[in-house]
């Protein structure tokens, strides 16, 4: 308890007891441990106890998962580190470190109802790495510094109650892919911010989800008992099932060259609300898009150049379908697409293209409006072809269609 405290070895050892004391107990001090072999506990019980804690050595392999372990700080450079305390927990300074590095994976679990696991440092894992925190996990670096910065690597965030981005402007996660799992909302209070190339989110209970990417984004699964927002700077593809239950649910691809592609299930199953398909250049259904609403009715909007550039194109593969269970479905442009044309764009030149795909508003209404592509060889504002159906069982079906100057022939 005199100070702190630094113990070298070149090889493996334990946390053990020695002379009837257990474990290392150094008080408001910090404790450095470096070695290029393993390290756990001799046995339950032997702790550790300290302000800080450092974990240094190449290829060092610290299994340091006791459920005693009192630490306030984290840091280090290292081979593996897999770390349980039984308090708040913080990646920060300690000795000459700031923000935890290792060569391989990285795993730090938060035990005790409360607590929280905050980064105020960036960590950096080469390999695979879960963060787990019974309370809040929250991103809090400085402006500019990655909170996260899991290059290449999937990186899981697990909370048992939110996943708070950063006040200020940084990444909090760079990643390959990032899963994040949490009770009570994923970015409600800031947004979070990501630069990933995969994303899987579940929101189990309540509160928003609100994520905000640099760089075009796949989402492989989603399901959020609260509102969804997801904006991209880049294009946005879905692989995985989406179980959107909020009342509000949005996903935009945003800049000029942006498109969102749906080739996966999008399902609602609460009461009434709103799902928004947004992209700054054009929006695509694959044949395996899929929106539908078992629960009250979904008022559904795709809405192409957004950004209102005068391009951006809606198009409905064969086998896609739309299903609202009684909420209105507008498909159309710029920033009001219930009164403004998806415009054809690129080999998309029919404004809204319909191709063997099934619309069903049920009490709803159906709203379509597209522009052909100017100077295309044959184009159409909208086309509807392949035995598609539109269905409004007792509401209203408008489809405006504007054919633009072609060189050939151009159709409404």
């Amino acid at each position: 308890n005199g100070g702190n405290s630094l113990y070298h070895d070149a090889t493996n050892f334990n946390i053990g007891a020695v002379d009837g004391v257990t474990g290392v107990r150094i008080g408001a001090n910090n404790l450095t441990l470096s070695t290029s072999g393993s390290v756990t506990h001799a046995a339950a019980g032997n702790n550790i106890s300290a302000l800080g804690l450092e974990l240094l050595g190449t290829g060092g392999n610290y299994q340091l998962t006791d459920a005693t372990n009192v630490i306030t700080n984290i840091a280090g450079n290292t081979g593996v580190v897999n770390y349980t305390n039984n308090a708040s927990l913080v990646v920060g300074t300690v000795g000459a470190n700031t923000g935890l590095t290792t060569s391989a994976t990285m795993t730090l679990t938060v035990l005790g109802a409360g607590n929280n696991l905050t980064f105020n440092a960036t960590a950096t894992p080469g390999a695979a790495t879960t963060f787990n925190a019974p309370n809040n996990i929250i991103f809090n670096t400085g402006a500019g510094v990655t909170a996260v910065n899991a290059a290449g690597q999937t990186a899981s965030f697990i909370a048992g109650n939110q996943i708070v981005g950063n006040a200020n402007a940084a990444t909090d996660i760079s990643a390959a892919t990032a899963n994040l799992n949490a009770a009570n909302g994923i970015g409600a209070a800031n947004a979070i911010e990501t630069t990933v190339a995969n994303l899987i989110v579940t929101n189990s209970t309540g509160g928003n989800v609100v994520i905000t990417d640099t760089a075009g984004i796949n989402i492989d699964s989603a399901s959020s008992a609260g509102n969804f927002s997801l904006t991209s700077t880049g294009s946005i593809t879905t692989t995985g099932n989406l179980a959107l239950n909020g009342l509000q649910s949005v996903i935009y691809a945003n800049g000029s060259t942006s498109d969102l592609t749906l080739s996966s299930t999008v399902t609602h199953g609460a009461g009434a609300a709103n799902l928004a398909l947004r992209a700054d250049n054009s929006v695509f259904f694959t044949g395996t898009g899929n929106v539908t609403s078992t629960g009250g009715a979904l008022e559904v909007t795709l809405n192409s150049d957004r950004d209102a550039s005068g391009a951006g194109a809606i198009a409905m593969a064969a086998g896609s379908l739309m299903a609202s269970n009684g909420g209105n479905v507008v498909l159309g442009g710029g920033v009001s697409p219930a009164t403004t044309a998806a415009v054809g764009q690129g080999a998309k030149v029919h404004g809204v293209q319909i191709s063997g795909a099934n619309i069903n508003a049920g009490a709803g209404n159906v709203s379509i409006r597209g522009q052909s592509l100017a100077g295309a060889g044959t184009a159409h504002g909208v086309s509807i072809d392949g035995g598609s159906v539109l269905q409004a069982s007792s509401g209203t079906i408008t489809i405006t269609g504007t054919g633009a100057a072609a060189t050939t022939t151009s159709r409404g």
